[in-house]
Parts: C-alpha cells; sequence; structure tokens
C-alpha cells in the first residue's frame, strides 16, 4: 500500500489540491435553470422543447444541448446535496484532466527524470486549475465541454485514437454546444492532412471518421432542430452585454492568461514539426485573436496549448538541470516544494471556508450577490405578488431554482432568443431589458407593454432610482443590497 502511494504521490497530491481549489457552491448564475431542466426530464421522462420558464416568449421553441448535463446535475445535487455533488464534480474535474496530462508527458523521451515529469505536471495541472476557477466550471455543463476539448487535443495528437471521436462527438452533441468548436478544430486537422497527404488509403480513414464525428452530432432528441437552434442562436446583441463575451477584465487572471499564453507562444516557436502541427497553430492563433475580443475563449485557448506546453516545459527543465549544478538545483527543489506548499495552504484554507458557506445556502447565496432575503419574503408573502415579475438578468437561474411557482421576465437562456411579431419584425426580450435598466426613462413604457406587476432588482440600479421617484410604484421589500417595488393598486 505504501508503495502504491509513493508511486502515485504527485497524482494524490495534485487530486486532492484540484478538489481544494475548485470545490465551490453552485454561483454561477445559470446553475438554476439547467438544474430545473435535468429535474423536469427525470420526473417528467421528456424532453421539453418549449420554454418552461419565462413568463415572455412563451411560444418559443429551442434544442437543448445540455440535457445530459442537465440531468447529471440534478442527480448530483438532489442525492448528494451541494457540498456532496462538489466534491464529486471537482474531483471528476481534476482526475480526468491530470490524467490525460500524465500521458501528454509521458510522450517525451525516456531519459526525462521522474522529478521533471512530476515538476510539469504540476504547473500545468495548477494553470489548468486557475482556468477552471476563473470559469466556475464545476457548476456548469462548460465542466463537460472542457474535458472534452482536452481530449479532443489529446486524440489529435495521437491519429490513431482518432476512432474515438465519432463517440466523443456523440456525447459532446448531447452536453454542451461547444462541440461546434471541436468540429472546428478536427476540421483544421482535416484541411491540413489534405492539403499534405492529399487522398490515399491512409488517409481516408481519417476523413471518414471526421465525417462520422460531424453526422452523430444530428444523433440527439431534436435531430436537426439542434443545429438549427444553435445557428439562429447567435446575435450580435449579446456579444456586447454578456459578460463571458466580453474582453477580460480580471486582473489577476489576466497577468496569469498573459503568461500562460508568452510560454504557449514559446511552445509553438520550439516545436520541431511544424507542418505537422499547423492545424494547432492555427487553432491557437485562431482562439487567442477571439479571446481578445471575448474572454470566453481564452479557456479554449489554453485548454488547446496545454499539451504542447507540457512539452515545451519538460525541455526547459532538462536544459536548466544540466546548466546549474548540484548545488543550485536543490536549492530551486527547495523553492519549488515551498512555493507549492504555500499554494496548498492557502487552497486549504479557502476549501475549508467553501465547505462552511456551501453548508449555509443563505451565506452563499448572498454571498454570490443572489436575492436570498427577498425570495423568502416572497415565499413568506405570496398573495402580494400574482402579477408578472421583472428580474434582474442574473439572477434569472437563481429565481427559476429558488422561485419556481413565478416564471421569470428573462434569464440566461434568453440573450439570443429573438422572435417576430405581427408585423413580422424581430423581438429580443434581453434587448428589451437592457433598455428599460439601462435607460429606464426613455423605455418605461415597455413595462407597460409587458404588463409588469412587481420589479425584484439591486438597490443601487438605474432602474430603482427611477420607479423610487415614480409615485404609481410603492417599496414593498428592500434590504441592503436588493428591493422589491409593486405596481400600486389602480396605476395604469
Amino acid at each position: 500500500m505504501l508503495e502504491i502511494i509513493k508511486k502515485h504521490r504527485t497524482d494524490i497530491i495534485l487530486a486532492v489540491l484540484g478538489i481544494l481549489i475548485l470545490f465551490s457552491a453552485p454561483v454561477d448564475p445559470d446553475f438554476g435553470w439547467h438544474y430545473k431542466y435535468g429535474e423536469y426530464i427525470v420526473q417528467n421522462k421528456e424532453m421539453p422543447r418549449e420554454n418552461l420558464f419565462s413568463y415572455t416568449f412563451p411560444e418559443y421553441r429551442w434544442a437543448n444541448s445540455y440535457w445530459i448535463s442537465e440531468v447529471i446535475f440534478y442527480l448530483a445535487y438532489s442525492n448528494l446535496g451541494i457540498i456532496g455533488a462538489g466534491l464529486v464534480f471537482s474531483g471528476f474535474a481534476i482526475l480526468t484532466t491530470t490524467a490525460i496530462l500524465k500521458k501528454a508527458i509521458k510522450e517525451k523521451p525516456n531519459e526525462t527524470s521522474e522529478t521533471i515529469k512530476n515538476l510539469t505536471q504540476i504547473l500545468t495541472t495548477i494553470l489548468i486549475l486557475i482556468v477552471y476557477d476563473q470559469f466556475k466550471v464545476i457548476c456548469r455543463p462548460l465542466l463537460f465541454s472542457s474535458i472534452f476539448l482536452f481530449l479532443l487535443n489529446s486524440i489529435i495528437h495521437k491519429p490513431k485514437n482518432l476512432k474515438y471521436s465519432p463517440i466523443l462527438f456523440l456525447i459532446w452533441a448531447n452536453m454542451h454546444a461547444d462541440f461546434t468548436l471541436g468540429l472546428g478544430v478536427l476540421g483544421l486537422y482535416n484541411i491540413q492532412l489534405l492539403l499534405t497527404k492529399g487522398i490515399n488509403k491512409k488517409t481516408v480513414p481519417t476523413y471518414l471518421l471526421s465525417l462520422a464525428s460531424v453526422g452523430v452530432t444530428l444523433i440527439n432528441p431534436y435531430g436537426a432542430g439542434l443545429w438549427e437552434t444553435l445557428l439562429s442562436e447567435t446575435n450580435n446583441f449579446q456579444f456586447w452585454h454578456i459578460q463571458e463575451w466580453l474582453p477580460l477584465t480580471n486582473k489577476d487572471f489576466l497577468l496569469v492568461y498573459c503568461g500562460a499564453s508568452a510560454l504557449i507562444t514559446m511552445s509553438l516557436i520550439e516545436l520541431k514539426d511544424k507542418k505537422k502541427n499547423l492545424w494547432l497553430i492555427t487553432s491557437l492563433g485562431i482562439f487567442f485573436l477571439a479571446s481578445l475580443r471575448s474572454c470566453y475563449f481564452s479557456r479554449v485557448f489554453i485548454v488547446l496549448g496545454i499539451i504542447p506546453l507540457c512539452n515545451f516545459m519538460v525541455g526547459v527543465f532538462e536544459i536548466s538541470k544540466g546548466v546549474l549544478d548540484e548545488k543550485n538545483n536543490n536549492k530551486v527543489k527547495k523553492a519549488s516544494r515551498l512555493v507549492f506548499w504555500l499554494v496548498f495552504l492557502a487552497a486549504g484554507i479557502t476549501f475549508v471556508e467553501n465547505v462552511l458557506m456551501a453548508g449555509d445556502h443563505k451565506f452563499w447565496a448572498e454571498k454570490a450577490g443572489y436575492p436570498y432575503e427577498a425570495v423568502r419574503f416572497i415565499k413568506e408573502n405570496p398573495e402580494e405578488f400574482s402579477g408578472k415579475i421583472f428580474n434582474n438578468y442574473a439572477w434569472g437561474g437563481y429565481l427559476i431554482w429558488q422561485l419556481p411557482e413565478h416564471k421569470t421576465f428573462v434569464d440566461g437562456r434568453m440573450p439570443s432568443w429573438r422572435v417576430k411579431d405581427s408585423e413580422e419584425k424581430e423581438r429580443s426580450v434581453f434587448e428589451d431589458y437592457t433598455k428599460i435598466t439601462r435607460e429606464p426613462e426613455k423605455n418605461f413604457g415597455l413595462l407597460e407593454k409587458y404588463n409588469i406587476g412587481w420589479v425584484l432588482v439591486k438597490k443601487d440600479s438605474s432602474l430603482t432610482g427611477f420607479l423610487e421617484g415614480d409615485t404609481s410604484w410603492e417599496t414593498i421589500f428592500e434590504n441592503e443590497k436588493t428591493i422589491i417595488f409593486q405596481r400600486e393598486k389602480g396605476s395604469p
């Protein structure tokens, strides 16, 4: 037993570190509606195609590409609780990631020392953990998509494993819409193969497997409707108003991302066979440029770049080992261990705080900025809330989860939803929401248009300031961060 632990010491340490860093309560704004869709599917044993949770656009039909992820989330959180599910998903994330990284590092020559392999695995794993934590993937279907992208990357690096790509895309297409990005990467690999090796007995199987990978995405509850939804739900407006589609603003992560980008770029420069890896260079170039416009793609860039970065770092450590004498090498090792254990200690403290927070719904909900007290007030006074709600966009998912008796005005599913009215003009609830909250004086008529009975928003919002000065609205609940307005009886 001790020998097994000693042999896999690095893996065990990284697994524990990953759980310490990644564990969190389900604070993502979209968690609630993902959870409720999973609940609906399990309890009703059918796939919903209609808009279940908002009263706006009740006629809207869409293909839900997350349904397997949602079922998994519902089953985990409903049976294991927030703490148990958080541990399971953070454990899954770190174990799959380290397994893929370990195989990537093993591609180096046998003379590479175990110390260098371990150090490379530790540093690259910490980088991936930072990325996962930045995007809160543990309580999002994005967790599975990130793992699938990682798997696709490793499969293409070992072309003999491309036989598994149809299976990968079959599952991916039913768990997250990012499978389209994966198909794009696979397409670039096929273009490179076609240009360099043409069509022959050796390349035809790859082309057929790639076509099969596209074809199997039609095997889903919606068939071709999934692609119709993905193609129709792309609108420029959302790319200027949703946080993850905007440029990176987190200064701490921006520093990490710049450093990682520089190292990945250096790893590409040092690639021995650039023609063979042209697909990778092109993919990384595309996603790096995209990440300058949208922080969403910074995750994709690092996940795709982590394997060449691993191999590059092994080479750097081998060179440094030859340059430094034994005494200095020992100093570097000691310094590295000290930094690592300091990171471990900090992660442990954060983990304890997160576990305590996850066990207290009020604590984590309020810390995440959700209207916990307001929701409790609404539940305790149901007779006061019979009309339609206008809610803060970021709270939509939480309200779907915690206040299902009231359908939302807007939530995280809806930024790209557009329908045509009787005059064949496109309407967008999200655009109307943006107009109301940013310039309420000019767009107050939209509240009348939607027949809003009460408003649940942040206390410091522009809409709050406007409604406080309107005598037809009265405040019925207020705390430090949240306020509820209700239209006075008899008001038009």
